[in-house]
């Protein structure tokens, strides 16, 4: 990259009188974050209908949300995730998930054929939302595996340590 953001390439002896493709191509790109912290995705997948579900780690408290269960930070270091729709023009949903700080983040997610996304990762707080829990304590431990699942809107389906 040069640094006025410009991309070059240096192409290798072709034979000229082909079309010549320069492969991939870049769809959209998506700023996501805030501007008074940083902000950590750790996992990214998409459904079969092109949309996008990031989720990861946020120090800062401006995280755009949007259809959020919890739409403020809590502590530092919150969990998020986010849902971008295929053209990444429209945040479909973006939500912290409170009571995962300090130190909480998604670092794995799935998506059923339903539209649901499932999240795991970890967190050190005893104030963790819950729903339908397996396990309804942090335990002993400071540090406890985390697993949630969000509707195709991102409304909290279930949670647990």
């Amino acid at each position: 990259m040069l640094p006025n953001s410009e991309v070059t390439f240096r192409l290798d002896a072709y034979d000229r009188s082909e079309p010549l493709v320069i492969d991939p191509t870049i769809v959209y790109t998506y700023l996501l974050g805030g501007g008074t912290g940083s902000t950590f995705p750790q996992t990214i997948a998409a459904d079969a209908g092109g949309n996008a579900y990031i989720a990861g780690q946020s120090w800062g408290n401006d995280l755009p949300t949007v259809n959020a269960p919890y739409p403020q930070a809590n502590g530092t270091g919150s969990a998020f995730i986010s849902k971008i729709d295929p053209t990444g023009t429209t945040l479909l949903y973006s939500t912290y998930i409170n009571g995962m700080g300090p130190n909480g983040t998604f670092t794995s997610i799935a998506l059923d054929s339903v539209g649901n996304a499932w999240l795991a990762g970890f967190s050190t707080s005893t104030q963790f939302p819950l729903i339908d829990a397996y396990q309804s304590t942090l335990g002993s431990a400071q540090l406890a595996a985390v697993v949630l699942k969000l509707g195709p809107t991102g409304a909290l389906l279930f949670s647990t340590y």
